[in-house]
């Protein structure tokens, strides 16, 4: 995949950027879900357009309802006949007109870029292949609301737990992530084609460079449980269900097994609930690094950076990040008010970036109110959905954030995951990709 080049040993791109995405292809630096960049530089009709401040805040989130979403990989989710195959239907099949207005590319698949400079500093990698039996595994079965699953507690994660009078994630101490990481994942063990990036020990690190201890929970389907146990370092491994998950629509009676990422997101809610988590920060893992984003003509900015005219770019770890939205204030105040906040995805028009909030989809990393989702809204994941279920999901929420003040970085790949469903062309749709 085609990542960034890096940035210098300062970690910032120069104010201008005009270098910033040099070695980002255009059909690599969108997917579903992301909103028009115009609105970004130029902020909405009749608001404000100077930057939010380091947090945001509901009452002010605009616009008042979620955007449509942009045409992705897997199709154009504003064409009602593939966002009823996808969304309403829950086809894994790709619909004939997907591959009209899409943004994968029919030669990703069968050549692999090449030439790709490696990040400066704090990339996720991928994992490892290890003796499993090292990990001296504790296996806890939970039950969640009637379907069991199995946990795989290695020895270096077990001090996270507390198991008396049930198993809860307990409290975090200093030092460590306010929140745990939650990763739905298929096809990318260590022992797989394609390895996920699932070795996060150089991106969580605190602000002052410091490792951090967290939780990460890996959702795996049952068929490939050893082969994730196999992969180092070694994280907790969450055994989707064995038993039929629902009754679906097209394919009858079906357990997760042989449903997608809609049911891993699924059931890793329903596992937050069961430990006592208030909120998970969910991760794709094809996340690869983070930005640190100082916007256009910014009053608050965060990472060093003097404002100027274009937004500036900053090498920052996952850690720092979850460090910023672990702020009490923020967490006792305004997240209860969200369902999610999640984050821009990099793209080089960003340099004219002035808007540091937006009510708009969010996907492959957020932040995830547990107590509002599942008990006040009564919303979870749809199991039975191959492909958008995190648009449905923005879309039933509502009240979801993407904040631009941070931008990851995401390792295209070519198998695992998602990948059977992309619709590819040999002319992929292209949006805003290029700065005037």
């Amino acid at each position: 995949a085609a990542l960034l080049a890096d940035e210098g040993a300062d970690g910032a791109a120069a104010d201008g950027g005009a270098n910033v995405g040099a070695d980002v292809l255009p059909e690599e630096a969108q997917d579903e879900g992301e909103e028009d960049m115009a609105e970004l530089m130029e902020g909405m009709e009749g608001e404000d357009k100077s930057p939010h401040g380091p947090y945001p805040i509901a009452e002010k989130l605009k616009p008042e309802t979620v955007r449509n979403p942009m045409v992705g990989k897997y199709g154009d989710p504003c064409n009602d006949d593939v966002w009823d195959w996808y969304a309403n239907q829950g086809r894994r099949e790709i619909h004939p007109k997907a591959s009209e207005r899409t943004t994968g590319h029919l030669l990703e698949v069968e050549q692999q870029r090449k030439g790709t400079r490696s990040l400066a500093r704090f990339p996720s990698r991928p994992a490892r292949v290890h003796d499993p039996r090292e990990r001296d595994d504790l296996q806890v079965t939970l039950d969640l609301g009637g379907t069991s699953v199995r946990l795989f507690i290695p020895e270096r994660q077990r001090q996270y737990f507390e198991f008396e009078p049930g198993i809860r994630l307990r409290r975090p101490q200093a030092g460590e992530a306010a929140f745990p990481l939650f990763i739905p994942s298929s096809g990318r063990s260590a022992l797989d084609a394609a390895v996920g990036l699932l070795d996060l020990g150089s991106t969580m690190v605190s602000a002052s460079g410091q490792p951090m201890g967290f939780v990460q929970i890996v959702a795996v389907k049952p068929s490939e449980l050893e082969n994730y146990r196999s992969s180092a370092p070694f994280f907790v491994v969450m055994e989707l269900p064995k038993t039929k998950a629902c009754d679906h629509n097209i394919y009858g009676s079906i357990a997760p097994e042989d449903l997608g990422v809609g049911c891993a997101r699924h059931w890793l809610l329903r596992l937050a609930d069961a430990l006592g988590v208030p909120h998970v920060f969910m991760l794709d893992d094809s996340v690869l690094a983070w930005r640190g984003v100082t916007l256009a003509g910014d009053s608050c900015s965060l990472f060093g950076q003097k404002p100027g005219n274009r937004a500036q770019f900053s090498n920052i770890s996952l850690g720092q990040l979850l460090e910023h939205f672990a702020n009490p204030k923020f967490l006792s105040e305004e997240m209860p008010n969200f369902s999610a906040l999640g984050f821009a995805r990099f793209r080089p028009e960003m340099v004219a970036c002035r808007m540091a909030y937006l009510r708009s989809h969010v996907y492959a990393a957020f932040l995830i109110n547990v107590h509002r989702c599942l008990k006040v809204q009564r919303l979870n994941f749809r199991q039975e959905l191959y492909v958008w279920e995190d648009i449905a999901f923005n879309i039933q929420a509502r009240d979801v954030c993407k904040c631009y003040r941070f931008a990851m970085i995401k390792k295209r790949f070519t198998s695992g995951g998602c990948t059977a469903h992309v619709a590819r062309s040999a002319t992929p749709y292209m949006q805003n990709v290029v700065p005037q």
